[in-house]
């Protein structure tokens, strides 16, 4: 008998809530013990700050799960459309990006905006940016989404502005993660360029992770290999399952040595 995708979905999802406290413990050890060696580390202060955060929002997305499981239906309405979106009128506001306008990627995209804010921060240090202008600049547009759940503002052209700043940010995130990281491990070595190179595979791996989370049907496994009785819930399984992989090479990368 196949193991139910329902349950594998909840302990992958749970199993990821023990993973990211962990990750975040583990940041916060190390950098307290560089503080104590008289250097602050940034990098372990953004990654603390960024498993932190997966932390919390990892556990909010495990109750969701776990409600829907326990009364099926409860939470559907993360899944569906905004109440208007049939009328023609109103996702023409929004351009090509109405199909963006939906709780739960309003939802996601606003985390996951607050996740690359601590992934960039200490590269923006490392580039001498002390005002960290891309962090902050990702911090307000995910504050920014919020407004699209007021009914009001929904499917006003504020909707598309603030969804193409994320998208950008997004971009920018993505970019400052793999190709400043490419550039330290060009002109570096050792340690520094091992941290770079684990950066850049572990950025990539989570981000692909997180999306496949949000059940975005495009992109669905099911579809890409034509699986026949595939659902989207084994999706959320193989994204838990690569952010796990993510979480071990960010460990394996930014360990304190000795």
């Amino acid at each position: 008998m196949a193991f139910p995708e329902s349950e594998a979905v909840l302990i992958a999802r749970f199993a990821l809530v023990v993973v990211y406290f962990y990750m975040f413990w583990f940041f916060r050890k190390n950098f307290l013990k560089s503080k104590e060696s008289g250097f602050v580390n940034k990098f372990f202060v953004g990654y603390a700050f960024f498993f932190l955060a997966l932390f919390i929002f990892q556990i909010g997305m495990s109750l969701y799960t776990l409600s829907d499981y326990l009364a099926p239906g409860s939470t559907s309405w993360l899944r569906t459309d905004f109440p208007g979106a049939d009328n023609p009128a109103n996702t023409a506001n929004l351009f090509f990006l109405y199909n963006l306008v939906l709780p739960l990627y309003i939802t996601g995209v606003a985390f996951m905006l607050v996740l690359i804010a601590g992934q960039i921060y200490p590269l923006e240090l490392t580039l001498n940016w002390s005002k960290s202008p891309g962090t902050k600049y990702l911090l307000i547009v995910a504050a920014a989404l919020m407004p699209v759940f007021i009914p009001a503002v929904t499917w006003t052209i504020y909707t598309f502005v603030v969804c193409l700043a994320a998208l950008i940010g997004v971009v920018y995130g993505l970019f400052m993660n793999i190709f400043v990281n490419i550039k330290i491990a060009a002109v570096s070595t050792g340690d520094l360029r091992r941290r770079s190179i684990a950066i850049i595979f572990a950025s990539i791996l989570f981000y692909l992770g997180f999306i496949w989370t949000l059940e975005i049907g495009e992109i669905s496994l099911g579809r890409i290999f034509d699986i026949p009785g595939y659902t989207m819930q084994w999706d959320i399984v193989f994204g838990c399952f690569i952010q796990g992989i993510s979480a071990l090479l960010y460990r394996q990368g930014l360990k304190i040595r000795g």
